[in-house]
Parts: C-alpha cells; sequence; structure tokens
C-alpha cells in the first residue's frame, strides 16, 4: 500500500526528529576510553560450547560426566561474574553433589540409554534458575 504525500512527509519528519534527539543523546552521553573496556575471558572448556541436548547425549553415553560438565559451568561462572553479575546466590556445592547422584544413576540405569532418554531428555545437564523464582530449601535474599 502506498503512502500519501501527508504521511511521507509525517514519516520523514519522525525520522528526523529522531535522528535529532539520537545525536543530542550521543553528544551529552559519557564517553569511554577504549582501553577502560572490560572483556570477558574467552571460553576455554569445549563443553561450554555444546548445546544441552549434545551435552545429554555424552553424558548418557558416559563420554562425559555430570559432575565435569557442571564444574565446567562452575568454572565459568566464576570467571565471568565479577563482569556481568549475573549469579547473585550460588549453589555450587549442591549442584556438584547432585552431578554426583545423576552418573551414579546413570551407572546404574538398566534400560539404556534409550530409557534414560525417553524418561529423563536432559538429566545431567546444568542450568541457572532466575533469582525470581521460588526454590526449594533454605535461600535468603
Amino acid at each position: 500500500m502506498a503512502l500519501n504525500r501527508l504521511e511521507k512527509a509525517q514519516t520523514w519528519l519522525f525520522r528526523a526528529v529522531t535522528a535529532f534527539f539520537f545525536m543530542v543523546f550521543q553528544f551529552f552521553s559519557p564517553r569511554r576510553p577504549a582501553d577502560s573496556v572490560k572483556k570477558l575471558p574467552p571460553v576455554t572448556n569445549p563443553l561450554l560450547l555444546q548445546s544441552a541436548t549434545q551435552l545429554a547425549k555424552k553424558i548418557r553415553r558416559k563420554e562425559v560426566s555430570s559432575v565435569e560438565v557442571v564444574q565446567a559451568y562452575i568454572d565459568r561462572i566464576q570467571d565471568v561474574n565479577p563482569f556481568v553479575n549475573a549469579v547473585v546466590k550460588d549453589r555450587f556445592a549442591a549442584a556438584l553433589q547432585e552431578a554426583a547422584l545423576v552418573d551414579k544413576l546413570i551407572e546404574e540405569e538398566t534400560g539404556g540409554e534409550e530409557v534414560l532418554e525417553d524418561r529423563l531428555p536432559l538429566l545431567g545437564v546444568p542450568l541457572s534458575v532466575k533469582e525470581s523464582y521460588s526454590l526449594q530449601g533454605d535461600y535468603t535474599f
């Protein structure tokens, strides 16, 4: 649908006003020197580059343990959290204990990988829960 002249003029005026305010905002916004910008440390553990389904498959096949995966994520959180402050309340010790229980469950499973995949498709894969959700246990924020 083609715009008439009035609509074209309104669109042009809106874009011009928006561009003006953007330039004013940029002019008055504080500048940081390029060398003061902190960069996150690079990802060094290849487990961190895998999808949740890939990790779950490797855990079920015992190519990697859940404890190893959880520890890789804990290490990464400890590396980057000072920069991003995303994890407010950690429960690293409990996560490692739960991962050990998952590894034990997988070791004792008699039905095979297919049964685990059908029943618990993401078993052993760590996840983070947003702090606004209620969790079981004694958590004080």
